[in-house]
């Protein structure tokens, strides 16, 4: 799906250059040949700026918007007619019990839940004059059933008499028979609001008039499931921003609070379904704080990531004169990492966590897309960033993610090898002993081990039979020493990255920056835990195993005659003593942490929600902060 998608933007980008090249090409009768060429470079220029911007900030186009509310609205509306389908089915049973239901009470619960959820949210949508006729319309069709529903009357064997509003309310294990003519409105006027809900559940993005699943829908839905309140900021330039504030359970004003910025694709309405951080800090008792950024949402101006950033300090300062909030952190995902970072350091902030961000927008380009992207970013596309700086000179508790097999933010591209990178090279060079010619060396037996294996039938093969001891009895030598190198280095990861994956198209410098990793956030440990001098002791245990299995593996080997068993223990051995080089470097550093904050490794993609262990240890890392 990846190549496909890939070959149709680039088939869509060759077609408009065509277009362009025609254009200028027919401009040239007219205003010469020079001034064709000048024209098609500015409209190559113009939208070559446009995609960039689009890249960046996809948000802040309508376009994004609506796509954002038609997906929602094609998920709320499906659930929607679901569970109303399902009430139906209640309700024939509530006619005549011999049609007998599996429905739990929770589910029965939901029936009435559903109906109340939508009433109140259209209804405060009135109140505040933004509905629309169709959201009109579908209200006044859910009050009609909520009005059959309280009306009909249904009664249990022992005689008591409830309405259908009640019992879906407060379900109850009796057996209820209703009035078929009763009951048959409220069935007639539920599959009227399955219609009119169904018309418009799969409209496009073109056509618009969601009912269920707008931004102003969102924000209500929001504000009415916690204690919320919307309030606006001044910008950097007199422009309104809209921001929320989200009390934690039991929390109060002088609670801590954590401003939340959004990834570049994001928006506050939208974030209770799209994320778990609303939950999680919540229910931690901590203050949360959302907000659009400029030209989003209901934000006004123009994204700038310069202005983007003073709109951040201007909602800190915000929070401590109007709300007097004495301890305030930060949590930025993706573009709102390198926000978040800034305001780390420019705001004086208690807390930073910088959640699978980069070091810089062009690097970002570079690594994922290629040198020449990353030149015209600098050419053309928006002002450049560098959280790696802001990250470092932040002085409180700081935290930063990453995921290794991000397929948005290349490893490369990272705050991670950003900061490992800025802390060897230039503020603490003298503690960096793996000299260049080591990593040259150890690069080139890499790639001829890679070439030896093979590497999609051997080295990296997911679904292949490991082969433990026994080295010579395999028939293919050359194949059961690769396996068994394999088993042996495949636990060795530096902050998460595993060192078996630098063989797949191994280079100097992505080695040099795996190094850096592991000497300044060391390996993770087998049994997880926060404490950083952990790291270091799995790290060189991690290596010293595995010097030692190679060790022994290799003079099993040695007996052999084979020649091409010779070649490869030579590559191998390569590798052996360049192990035992950083294990010995590894058992006598301490990084500073000061500088350089703590790693949290992870697997749940770009914008993907923590596993239950990653989860745990942001929590522990909170606690240890002095959040929760």
């Amino acid at each position: 799906m990846k190549n496909i998608a890939g070959k149709v933007i680039i088939l869509v980008l060759t077609v408009i250059f065509i277009i362009l090249l025609l254009i200028s090409y027919f401009l040239s009768y007219l205003i010469t040949e020079i001034g064709g060429v000048i024209v098609l470079l500015v409209m190559l220029y113009t939208l070559t700026s446009f995609l960039t911007n689009l890249l960046v900030f996809p948000g802040s186009y309508k376009f994004w918007l609506r796509m954002v509310e038609s997906n929602f609205s094609r998920e709320l509306s499906t659930q929607s007619m679901m569970k109303l389908t399902n009430l139906i089915a209640y309700l024939q049973c509530l006619k005549n019990p011999s049609y007998g239901h599996n429905f739990t009470e929770t589910t029965i619960r939901l029936f009435q839940k559903l109906i109340s959820t939508l009433i109140n949210n259209f209804t405060e949508l009135e109140s505040q004059n933004i509905i629309t006729d169709e959201q009109k319309e579908l209200l006044y069709s859910l009050q009609i059933l909520k009005i059959n529903l309280k009306c009909a009357d249904v009664n249990n064997f022992e005689g008591v008499e409830i309405s259908v509003w009640e019992l879906i309310e407060n379900p109850e294990n009796d057996v209820f028979i209703g009035k078929a003519d009763e009951i048959d409105k409220c069935i007639l006027a539920c599959e009227n609001v399955i219609r009119i809900i169904g018309q418009r559940a799969n409209r496009g993005i073109l056509r618009g008039g969601f009912l269920l699943g707008t931004d102003n829908y969102m924000r209500v839905d929001l504000l009415r499931r916690f204690k919320c309140e919307q309030f606006w900021v001044n910008g950097a330039d007199g422009i309104k921003l809209d921001c929320v504030w989200i009390s934690g359970f039991g929390a109060t004003e002088i609670s801590p609070v954590i401003v939340f910025c959004n990834p570049n694709a994001a928006y506050y309405e939208f974030a209770y379904f799209q994320t778990d951080w609303i939950e999680l800090y919540v229910s931690a008792g901590v203050n949360l704080v959302m907000w659009n950024y400029r030209g989003y949402g209901r934000s006004a101006g123009k994204p700038n990531l310069k202005l983007m950033k003073i709109d951040g300090e201007n909602l800190i300062d915000y929070l401590r004169n109007q709300k007097k909030c004495k301890f305030i952190g930060v949590h930025g995902e993706s573009l709102g990492g390198t926000i978040a970072s800034h305001l780390g350091t420019a705001s004086k902030l208690d807390f930073l966590f910088a959640d699978r961000t980069f070091a810089s927008l062009s690097n970002t380009a570079k690594y994922k897309y290629g040198k020449l992207a990353a030149f015209v970013f600098r050419i053309v596309g928006p002002q450049d960033s560098n959280s790696v700086k802001d990250f470092i000179k932040v002085e409180c508790p700081k935290l930063m993610s990453c995921d290794c097999n991000d397929i948005m933010i290349n490893n490369l591209g990272s705050l991670k090898a950003g900061v490992a990178s800025e802390y060897y090279k230039q503020l603490r060079t003298d503690e960096f002993v793996i000299s260049d010619k080591q990593i040259t060396n150890v690069t080139k037996a890499m790639e001829k081990i890679q070439q030896i294996a093979n590497y999609k039938a051997y080295i990296m093969k997911k679904d292949k039979k490991k082969i433990r001891r026994g080295y010579l009895e395999c028939a293919n030598l050359v194949e059961n020493l690769l396996l068994n190198l394999e088993d042996i280095i495949d636990k060795i990861d530096a902050g998460g990255e595993k060192f078996i994956d630098l063989f797949v198209n191994p280079s100097e410098y992505r080695l040099t920056v795996w190094l850096y990793v592991l000497g300044i956030w060391g390996s993770t440990p087998e049994i997880y835990s926060s404490d950083h001098n952990n790291n270091f002791q799995s790290a060189f245990e991690k290596l010293s195993r595995a010097a030692d299995d190679m060790k022994i593996m290799l003079d099993e080997f040695n007996q052999s005659s084979n020649q091409d068993v010779i070649k490869c223990i030579e590559n191998v051995n390569i590798v052996k003593e360049f192990l035992e080089k950083i294990r010995d470097w590894v058992s006598g550093i301490r990084p500073n942490e000061g500088i350089t904050g703590k790693l949290l490794p992870l697997n749940c993609g770009h914008n993907g929600p923590f596993s239950s262990l990653e989860r745990y240890l942001y929590e522990q890392f909170l606690q240890s902060a002095g959040l929760i």
